[in-house]
């Protein structure tokens, strides 16, 4: 079920790469600290063009893509950010004592049955180590309409519009983000 997994990201990803337009690419991601210590806002860049990396074949300029990170913002609880950025591009979130890290992703979306959708958002959990004696989950809340578990190393996709609340929480339920985006990169 993992490699399956894996398969359909790739195949996913692919397509999402395919179908990009550069003139329309344009969005903005906001994320708001909800959790009880400080939240890092990582800029990890194009998720698609690292993950499309052969590790076998890679060039030394390919290596730089596979572990950039940018550091943008330190935010304590209730503070926010805005990222105008482009689909494909990856944020990661972790929080001050670490012991909450995820991975989120903005592509195009190209699925015709949610085509009034513009918008995929990807949450990966980063997390591997359990905790308690059982993994270490993430309950990711979208808009009103439920609830899901992401697993560790896992990932969740939804299609979405602009202004569509998710919200991150912990193994214990507890908030620690909400994220939302913004059709294209309008002055803030």
């Amino acid at each position: 079920m993992f490699l399956m997994a894996r398969t359909t990201v790739a195949l996913f990803l692919a397509a999402c790469a395919f179908t990009a337009s550069a003139a329309s690419d344009k969005v903005s991601i906001s994320f708001e600290n909800t959790g009880r210590v400080p939240l890092g806002v990582f800029f990890v860049g194009n998720e698609t063009d690292r993950r499309m990396i052969d590790s076998q074949t890679m060039t030394s300029d390919q290596l730089a893509v596979t572990d950039f990170e940018l550091l943008t913002d330190v935010l304590n609880h209730n503070e926010w950010t805005v990222h105008k950025t482009h689909f494909h591009h990856a944020f990661e979130l972790r929080s001050a004592d670490f012991q909450f890290r995820v991975k989120v992703t903005v592509y195009k979306n190209y699925h015709h049955e949610v085509a009034h959708l513009p918008y995929i958002i990807m949450f990966k959990n980063l997390m591997s180590e359990e905790t308690d004696g059982g993994p270490n989950s993430i309950e990711l809340k979208h808009s009103n309409t439920g609830y899901v578990w992401i697993h560790p190393e896992f990932e969740e996709a939804h299609a979405s519009d602009a202004e569509h609340f998710y919200e991150l929480r912990n193994s214990d339920r507890e908030s620690v983000a909400f994220i939302r985006l913004m059709h294209g990169h309008d002055e803030l």
